[in-house]
């Protein structure tokens, strides 16, 4: 069905077509003032030649900076009689601002209400037909819009006439817009909900009843002017409207026929509000500046549920994988005035869509089975907290369904040590309690994505377009925190002392003496820092699995106390940093966990299995020369980055270098389409993670950065593992980012001191091999892994080679929201980690193939207990072997506690290197095998991306194509999802067999979040009820084929 078309080209041909058939109607109402369209016509024709006469014929853009009145929009309509474009400029903006955007437009002229009244006064009353106008044409620019840049300048976004009318055309169809209305004009001029309050009701013969700068701040006043003058169309901020609720100045709300919330998510609570005083028609409309003003108006009168709904007509809506809405149509804006390089960037041409041109909106939204849109909140308005993607948006959407919630805003407080921290601040009806509002949000949210602080106010500050205002609001003083209800503070001096160590880490001002550590946002990492710093102040041994079973202030304050005496008399591990600090011989031990890649190194020379390739794209320009200065601090700041391994009188050692290049090598590869570059960049970086280091002579580290133009690059780090880990690649780029803003912002960059550097905690560790509590660590694995050692029999689709070879492909899985929060709420219920939970799914996998009960499963675990290591490179790496049994035919649930119990144990015992782990249980070699562990998990905080003023790293992923195990499962936080790959062993398996068993797995994931309660020999019975109708179906192709 074609759009229907409108009578007119554009809104200045039909603001004169309603001049001409309705000349006395009252066309703009203002401060008690009014004016027809005859009157609004001639007076906009005189200004119009005023101009013409006084301004250069080639002029394109005329500012606008005038009080709220008849004469503006006089002003308006006069600028596009010339065929010019206006950009409205707030009176109340600062004047840098206004320098700013007429330094980036280059505006020359720029009329103020002043110089309004001198051109009026230049020019002599006219006759309307003398006025030699030449037609506006459809093409040309209408207005431009200034809007905040991500960069922190602004941008500004032409809208030309033919775009506007398009707008207007599928608008008022979409929302059935009648003759003789009366819309109120709200907004500030400078924003575009003003195009909809003003030139669009001209452009239809309407009435604009414009608020004058009183009636815009003061609700009553408002609702006097709705009621004095009928209006029947209002087009308003959420925030705004909340405000006239507040106030209960809602009276003049009765006799509106529609009402367009616009400019900020709408809550389903303030949608009910609005009901409750009004019969109006509700509609949720959306649209981004470039797409000119709103291209959906969905409504949601009766909605239990807000959408945007759909796009209107002419304009068309794509969604990416990552839920980015493109969007394409006549309505898109020509682009960023003066700055085409920005309108490259956002207004895309897809060979896909045919050479369609799309408009990179960087919002999220998720389609549903209605077809209607969903918003979910800002690409850019994401934040990493702890790790973890959030979306501001996402958390105030669900704050704004609490009972009584008139407003919440989500912001960002950046404590000691870069710690990032969510905080609340509130406005409603009721007084919430801190653990109310936390049990409303638990239950919706995963726990990294809770406030940890709450504030509340009694009115949130507004911008000058009626949103809240997001600065303002973390700057004012009279905000209340909450806190627990009768808070119990810390009473001891050992859990006052913790109580600092948790704030710290976990950057919560006040923290409850029985609340739970993991319900205030810790997790696995965190709780490291935490144990971290419990050792070093109390010079305890401290594990994780203290924290995991005591974690309150007050339980773990008495295990600490209790064991107090015991832990006086310290060895040598337990000992400050000075105290087991090396001297300074160039020459040091390998440290426990190195000795296996140096052995492993000489035995197979040519082999690259621990080399490790990490490559981040880089997201606009960057200076590859400060790029390579920076990273040679870096190499200068971190020894282990500076060292070499050899032999001494036949023993390995180490040896750092005093200094030693690395160059930051760039390729160049412009000649490359956009679509290849990532499998480009994949076939690249293989290459290099291939090229053999020499041990011997160094670096252990190469660098390059692979161009495909100035603004499209990836930067590929090749190391080995013998000095480098995950943890240390987050270290790593880290740094990276940080000397580089340093550098080309010529500031300080805050680096955390290192005290300590890795061959210091090689003279520890060596120092600690001979420690009673080797001894224990020892007997404990002994007696874990006694027995007879399983081997996992698992169903091979080849026959098992002579020797254990490495070649490898992979599976992946993506796991959207909803499955990972689900996930995230398991583990909460059980009190375990996201880690423990995927150790259980995939020990369960593994029973419905192999039809055993005794499972080994290896993980990595960090071995960075002792201060000071958090923030150093180098390889910390041990193995924990995780058994488990699952015999008696245990429930998923029950299997989770016994996982818990199995991962904490090994937490407790963790320092066992894991070439001591094998000394001590003497497993049986069998070179057709890996050595002990077939299967592997590893679950991987490496940073998603970093972003600083200067640049901004997002990592790749990367498939192997070697691998150690026979099966090895990684887990990898994107987002809000969670990527699963499972990488096997091509001589072993074939890709179908995987693929089946990782759409099994996703199948276990389930199970556990729906059905905890079902056991292990109803899951194997559910998988071969599959299997048998899958050769059912394969049975009868077949048969199928040979009648053929």
């Amino acid at each position: 069905m074609s759009i229907p078309k409108l009578a007119f080209n554009t809104v200045v041909e039909g603001f004169k077509h309603y001049a001409l058939d309705q000349p006395e109607a009252t066309a703009v109402i203002c401060s008690g003032n009014s004016v027809t369209y005859r009157q609004l016509d001639q007076e906009s024709n005189r200004l119009a030649t005023a101009l013409l006469l006084a301004l250069p014929i080639s002029i394109d853009s005329i500012g606008l900076m005038m009080d709220r009145s008849i004469d503006l929009v006089v002003a308006m309509m006069g600028i596009l009689k010339t065929g010019a474009s206006y950009l409205p400029l707030d009176p109340a903006l600062p004047s840098e601002r206004v320098n700013t955007i007429m330094e980036d437009a280059g505006l020359n002229y720029i009329i103020t209400d002043e110089k309004y009244r001198e051109l009026m006064d230049s020019v002599d009353d006219f006759q309307n037909e003398q006025v030699p106008f030449s037609p506006v044409r459809p093409d040309q620019v209408a207005y431009v819009i200034y809007t905040s840049g991500s960069t922190g300048k602004p941008k500004g976004i032409m809208i030309e006439h033919h775009a506007l009318k398009q707008f207007m055309t599928g608008f008022k169809e979409e929302v059935n817009l009648v003759d003789h209305s009366k819309m109120l004009a709200l907004a500030t001029i400078s924003f575009d909900a003003s195009i909809l309050e003003i030139l669009v009701p001209l452009g239809f013969g309407f009435t604009v009843v414009m608020a004058n700068q009183s009636e815009q701040q003061d609700p009553h006043l408002l609702n006097q002017l709705l009621m004095r003058h009928s209006v029947d169309l209002i087009n308003i901020t959420p925030t705004r409207m909340q405000q006239i609720l507040s106030a209960k100045a809602t009276e003049g709300l009765r006799h509106v026929r529609k009402i367009f919330f616009a400019g900020e998510p709408l809550s389903v609570s303030l949608l009910q509000k609005t009901r409750r005083v009004t019969c109006a028609t509700l509609y949720n409309l959306y649209g981004p500046t470039e797409t000119t003003v709103s291209i959906t108006a969905k409504d949601v009168t009766d909605a239990d549920h807000i959408t945007i709904g759909q796009p209107i007509r002419g304009v068309e809506f794509y969604v990416d994988e990552r839920n980015e809405l493109y969007i394409s149509g006549e309505t898109l804006a020509r682009g960023y005035l003066n700055d085409s390089a920005r309108t490259e960037e956002n207004f895309i041409v897809s060979k896909a869509l045919k050479g369609k041109r799309l408009y990179k909106t960087g919002d999220l939204v998720r389609r549903l089975p209605n077809g209607d849109y969903e918003y979910i909140g800002r690409v850019d308005n994401q934040v990493k907290v702890n790790g973890y993607r959030v979306e501001l948006e996402e958390i105030e959407k669900q704050l704004l369904d609490f009972p009584g919630m008139d407003e919440a805003v989500v912001t960002v407080d950046e404590r000691e040590e870069g710690l990032k921290v969510l905080c609340a601040y509130i406005q409603c009806v009721q007084h919430p309690t801190r653990i109310a509002l936390y049990q409303h949000l638990e239950n919706k949210l995963p726990q990294y994505m809770i406030p940890r602080e709450f504030y509340v106010l009694d009115q949130l500050p507004l911008t000058p377009n009626g949103k809240v205002d997001r600065k303002a609001v973390k700057q004012l003083e009279e905000a209340r925190l909450l806190t627990s209800d009768a808070l119990q503070l810390p009473v001891s001096p050992t859990e006052q002392q913790l109580s600092s160590i948790w704030s710290t880490i976990l950057g919560v001002s006040t923290i409850d003496r029985n609340e739970d550590f993991f319900h205030l946002g810790g997790q696995s990492l965190l709780a490291t820092k935490v144990m971290q710093e419990v050792n070093h102040i109390f010079h305890g041994k401290y594990s994780i699995g203290d924290l995991f079973k005591n974690p309150t202030i007050a339980k773990l304050a008495a295990v600490i106390e209790e064991g107090s005496e015991v832990r006086v008399d310290r060895p040598v591990w337990q000992l400050t940093e000075r105290e087991y600090k090396d001297d300074d011989s160039s020459l040091k031990p390998l440290s426990l966990f190195q000795h296996r890649l140096w052995i492993t190194d000489k035995l197979y020379e040519d082999s690259p299995s621990y080399n490790v390739v990490t490559v981040w794209r880089i997201k606009a320009g960057c200076d590859p020369e400060i790029l390579e200065q920076s990273l040679q601090e870096i190499v200068q700041r971190h020894e282990s980055l500076r060292t070499v391994f050899m032999e001494s009188e036949g023993i390995p050692v180490q040896r750092v270098m005093p200094s030693l290049a690395v160059p930051l090598r760039v390729m160049k590869r412009p000649e490359v389409e956009k679509e290849k570059r990532e499998q480009t960049i994949s076939e690249v970086a293989e290459e290099l993670r291939k090229e053999r280091f020499s041990l011997e002579e160094g670096p252990l580290i190469r660098a390059h950065i692979l161009q495909f133009g100035t603004e499209d690059q990836a930067l590929i780090v090749t190391m080995h593992h013998i000095i480098s880990d995950d943890w240390s690649m987050g270290v790593l780029i880290g740094e990276w980012t940080a000397i580089y803003e340093e550098k080309f912002f010529k500031k300080q960059a805050d680096l955390p001191d290192l005290p300590i550097q890795y061959g210091d905690f090689s003279v520890w560790q060596n120092h600690l091999k001979n420690e009673e509590r080797m001894k224990k660590e020892e007997s404990y694995w002994k007696k874990k892994l006694a027995g007879p050692l399983p081997t996992l029999d698992l169903p091979l689709d080849s026959p098992r080679p002579p020797r254990f070879t490495h070649l490898a492909d992979s599976e992946v899985i993506y796991l959207n929201e909803s499955i990972t929060n689900d996930l995230y709420r398991v583990a909460k219920k059980y009190e375990i980690t996201l880690f423990m939970l995927f150790i259980t799914a995939y020990k369960v996998l593994l029973h419905t193939k192999t039809h055993q009960e005794d499972i080994l499963v290896g993980s990595p675990i960090a071995s960075r207990k002792q201060k000071g290591t958090e923030n150093l490179i180098g390889f910390f790496v041990n193995t924990l072997v995780l058994r488990t049994s699952l015999s008696g035919d245990p429930t998923i649930s029950d299997l989770l506690y016994r996982v818990r119990q199995t991962a904490l144990e090994a937490y407790d015992h963790q320092d066992l290197p894991f070439d001591q782990l094998v000394e001590v249980v003497k497993p049986k070699r069998d070179l057709r095998y890996p050595l002990l562990i077939q299967a592997w998990l590893v679950f991987q905080h490496i940073p998603q991306a970093v972003k600083t003023n200067g640049i901004e790293f997002q990592l790749m992923p990367l498939e192997v194509d070697t691998t150690n195990f026979d099966l090895s499962m990684s887990v990898v936080e994107l987002d809000k999802r969670l990527r699963v790959s499972l990488t096997y062993n091509k001589d072993l398996f074939q890709s179908e067999t995987i693929s089946k068993w990782m759409s099994q797995f996703e199948q276990i994931l389930t199970l556990l979040i729906h059905e905890p309660d079902k056991r292990l020999s109803a899951i194997g019975k559910q998988f071969s009820s599959q299997q048998r109708n899958e050769w059912k179906k394969k049975k009868k192709k077949l048969q199928f084929k040979k009648g053929l």
